[in-house]
């Protein structure tokens, strides 16, 4: 009896399956060739670049007076060489600090963006499959994916129109 019953379980699997409309979506594309993420990350690019440029321009400062950087022959040069390292020290401190909150921001940044972009591909995704009677569409973590269920261009194609 208890055979049967599984048999009749998985029968009944077998049959509903035929029915079920699956889609796959390749999230990474999505987001790769989303014109948002481009502009978005354009705009990011551009904020953050003049910061970048000072951070680099300090960092090149320092290794230039380290090259400068001469050990002392009597008292007075002991004088200016302990004063030149307390310097480059004092720049090291601001280029490590400034370069964590530089690095900080620019992730917090990025992070609102990607959370931004999956809500509106989530969006996109339900106002698909509801339009186009799926009953599942799934993304990432997949083995196979067959060339008829990867909707990836479609919702590629949505998320432009907007």
């Amino acid at each position: 009896m208890r055979f049967l019953a599984l048999l009749l379980f998985f029968l009944s699997i077998q049959i509903n399956a035929e029915n079920i409309k699956i889609g796959y979506i390749d999230i990474d594309k999505v987001i790769e060739n989303s014109s948002l993420y481009m502009v978005a990350n354009s705009k990011l690019t551009e904020e953050f670049q003049p910061r970048k440029d000072e951070l680099l321009a300090l960092y090149n400062n320092i290794i230039d007076l380290k090259a400068k950087l001469k050990l002392p022959n009597d008292i007075n040069d002991d004088f200016d060489y302990h004063k030149d390292i307390k310097e480059i020290q004092t720049l090291n401190a601001k280029f490590n600090t400034g370069s964590e909150i530089w690095q900080r921001s620019l992730n917090e940044s990025q992070y609102s963006l990607l959370v931004e972009i999956e809500l509106r591909i989530n969006q996109v995704v339900n106002s698909f499959a509801t339009s186009n009677n799926y009953d599942l569409i799934l993304y990432e973590n997949i083995a196979f994916v067959s060339n008829e269920i990867n909707i990836t261009q479609e919702i590629i194609a949505e998320i432009e129109k907007l």
